[in-house]
């Protein structure tokens, strides 16, 4: 070990001996809280999630324009008609007008959304809050930055039906032109303004880096790990609760990719909506979902310090899925005189979605600190997974058939994936610190430094909010042991 390492564990030492300035904040001004390191990473993994879901987002929608409908809709030798075509009064004239250059089926267009190279994003920026974001600052830290896909698809499905329907070379390839942008500015201002861990940030202030090492403990912290940690493999994929968190991101994911790929396909083939209403309306169950997941982290973070991390998890998980499956199976009954009635209800069923958020975000976290990471990539392989079959699935039972009937087929699917990935994570999933997290032979006061506080914190009476405010890290009660 070099002497800036030396220094590194000496500056932490001293800061989690409380030896260097006073951790209170009453003199810290509101600016400067507002502008620290991690608000400044958390509103850049933000936007970097809205960049990932906007490129993904916005094909969904350019599709409509892309594809020659003509030949999609008679390959086969099977005409297709929107069934709510003569409700709405629409001609197949102007359907035909907006026919793009690609001539696609259904299943090619399905085919069409494998992303392999965006599934890194979340196991690496899970691993970064395992080190910047104390346990009970996790959930809304998390949340908010994963919430940025919601975000990017709000954006995406909204800003690239506009694009779409311009006459301006093609109109639709100005979609992929603005969220190509946008990601090579992202990663310019990423890489100038992001590091891995507190120690390593060079314009970090003093009072927060001790917030932080005092709530996460050193071993978390990766430049003052005095000894490497083996990575136990077998241990991680033997463990019944990583597998679960992967059947429950399956579920969730299934639902969401069926909300962002096959959605405008619905809005275009059954209720017959123009391509610049089909953006907005498309947009819609991602506000409410972004929303809920906001508001749902923080209720989550707080009903842990009553009920345990094992109990919040499932409860918020049921409800979602519940939810998400009890308004989406009805909108295939619905008739074309209730299209609004539809819409509500895509909108709160894929809204409900949003109550995942808390488990799928930091469960991986609870189950192991020190190898989020790990955890997060199998967890985000199931959620990924549907990514590539849903949209092929959905196009393949729908092929050449506008027709709710065909739909309903999708929802079925997709309500009994829903209720069997969360049937599997009610019986095998866990808040709980797994063993495998801190290898045989290592020392307390080496490990999580976090868990031990928390533990004692488990047996007291739980602070109020005004307390956590004004101790900046004296209240570490931690998602990862609060256990039932």
């Amino acid at each position: 070990m070099d002497h800036e390492d030396h220094s590194h564990i000496d500056e932490t030492s001293s800061l989690l001996d409380g030896s260097t300035e006073s951790n209170s904040n009453e003199n810290i001004s509101f600016c400067t809280r507002f502008f620290c390191c991690r608000n400044v990473l958390v509103f850049l993994q933000f936007c970097g999630f809205i960049t990932v879901y906007g490129m993904r987002a916005n094909l969904s929608v350019a599709l409509v324009a892309m594809v020659n409908q003509t030949f999609a809709e008679q390959s086969g030798n099977k005409v297709l008609q929107p069934e709510c075509r003569i409700y709405h009064g629409n001609s197949s004239d102007d359907d035909t007008a907006e026919d793009g250059p690609f001539n696609w089926d259904q299943q090619t267009q399905g085919q069409s959304y494998y992303l392999p190279l965006q599934g890194i994003t979340y196991p690496a920026a899970t691993t970064l809050w395992s080190r910047w974001a104390t346990p009970l600052e996790r959930s809304t830290y998390i949340v908010f930055s994963f919430s940025g896909g919601d975000f990017g698809a709000i954006f995406s499905l909204g800003v690239s039906g506009w694009l779409s329907s311009l006459e301006f070379d093609g109109g639709w390839p100005l979609a992929f032109y603005v969220f190509g942008g946008l990601g090579i500015l992202w990663f310019i201002v990423w890489m100038i303004l992001i590091y891995e861990s507190p120690s390593q940030h060079p314009r970090i202030a003093p009072w927060e880096k001790q917030h932080i090492l005092k709530g996460i403990g050193r071993s978390q912290d990766i430049v003052t790990m005095r000894k490497p940690m083996p990575t136990p493999w077998k241990s991680i994929l033997t463990s019944a609760p990583v597998w679960a968190i992967a059947a429950l991101g399956f579920s969730y994911g299934w639902g969401w990719y069926v909300f962002l790929a096959c959605l405008p396909s619905f809005f275009k083939e059954v209720l017959d909506f123009n391509i610049k209403k089909n953006g907005v309306l498309t947009a819609l169950p991602f506000i409410a979902s972004w929303t809920i997941k906001n508001l749902s982290a923080r209720f989550s973070d707080l009903l842990q310090k009553r009920f345990g991390c094992t109990i919040v998890r499932k409860a918020f998980s049921t409800t979602a899925l519940i939810i998400g499956a009890g308004l989406l199976l009805p909108v295939g009954f619905l008739k074309c005189s209730q299209d609004v009635l539809s819409i509500v209800f895509l909108t709160i069923s894929c809204g409900a979605l949003g109550l995942y958020a808390p488990t799928g975000a930091t469960n991986p976290v609870d189950l192991s600190p020190r190898f989020s990471s790990i955890v997060m990539s199998i967890s985000n392989v199931g959620t990924n997974i549907p990514g590539i079959l849903s949209p092929v699935v959905a196009g393949y039972l729908t092929n050449h058939q506008g027709m709710r009937a065909q739909w309903k087929k999708v929802f079925y699917i997709t309500c009994v994936i829903y209720f069997s990935g969360l049937l599997f994570f009610l019986i095998f999933g866990s808040g709980k610190e797994q063993a495998w997290n801190s290898p045989p032979g290592v020392k307390a006061d080496d490990d999580d430094i976090a868990s031990i506080v928390a533990r004692r914190e488990l047996h007291s009476e739980p602070r109020d909010d005004s307390d956590f405010e004004k101790s900046f890290g004296h209240s570490v009660q931690s998602s990862h042991s609060a256990v039932i």
